[in-house]
């Protein structure tokens, strides 16, 4: 059953205003887990001698190989 252009209405505004106090809730945690990334890829790329783009190419290769769109 498709709902009324005023439901429709309804649910729109009641999911932004869900959505949105709770985007801005999360960016501090958000900003958090950048901050730990950075710091893992830096010392990481040190560790083995590797520049950061080259580290950002094997975490990609690495995700895929994980979830199974490319095996390694």
């Amino acid at each position: 059953m498709t709902p009324s252009p005023r439901e429709a209405e309804t649910m729109t505004v009641l999911s932004k205003l869900v959505y949105f106090p709770l985007q801005v809730l999360f960016i501090p945690v958000a900003i958090v887990g950048v901050v730990i990334v950075a710091y893992k890829q830096l010392v990481v790329s040190k560790r083995l001698g590797l520049s950061q783009t080259a580290v950002e190419v094997i975490n990609g290769r690495w995700t895929m190989h994980i979830f199974g769109p490319r095996q390694d």
